[in-house]
């Protein structure tokens, strides 16, 4: 168990954002969150700390304008109104951006940072703060043999749908 502020699902988005933030310089062009189906869901409507706003993208925003790394769950903590606008505003210019990843219930964040100055990738997997991959300016600067396996294993997933298998 590890302290957490609100919904651990948009504490989660805003830490790994922080944390690819925290690998950047320049300034933002754009900011792309990828998760699995049930960080996906969950974080659909779930409230933010120190906000009146809701959702996946919303934290990820804030996460970039506000979010603390190094509190983890609690990386929203320090938010002001001042925040909240500026992550609207990122919003509403088209800089950030949610996918789903995969439909899963194994828990995986990737937040992707592009500035001006390059791009770092934070990939987060099986618990909501275990950093498992950072790639900077292409350069893996850590990469967990947890991280290795899994990408091995999903390149080897059969998706079903319908009765196919595709």
């Amino acid at each position: 168990m590890v302290p957490a502020l609100g919904v651990t699902e948009p504490g989660a988005i805003a830490f790994c954002v922080a944390k690819a933030k925290s690998y950047t310089k320049g300034r933002l062009v754009h900011i792309n969150v990828a998760m699995n189906s049930g960080m996906y869901k969950n974080a659909f409507t779930c409230g933010i700390p120190n906000s009146s706003e809701v959702g996946k993208l919303f934290a990820a925003a804030l996460g970039y304008i506000a979010g603390d790394a190094e509190r983890g769950l609690e990386s929203l903590a320090a938010v002001t109104p001042e925040d909240n606008e500026a992550a609207q505003r990122l919003i509403d210019e088209g800089r950030v951006t949610v996918e789903l990843s995969g439909i899963t219930s194994r828990i995986s964040i990737e937040a992707s940072i592009e500035t001006t100055e390059g791009k770092a990738v934070v990939t987060i997997r099986d618990t909501h703060t275990n950093v498992s991959k950072i790639v900077v300016n292409g350069e893996i600067i850590l990469e967990t043999d947890a991280e290795r396996a899994a990408e091995s294993a999903e390149t080897e997933t059969e998706v079903h749908r319908d009765g196919f298998v595709f």
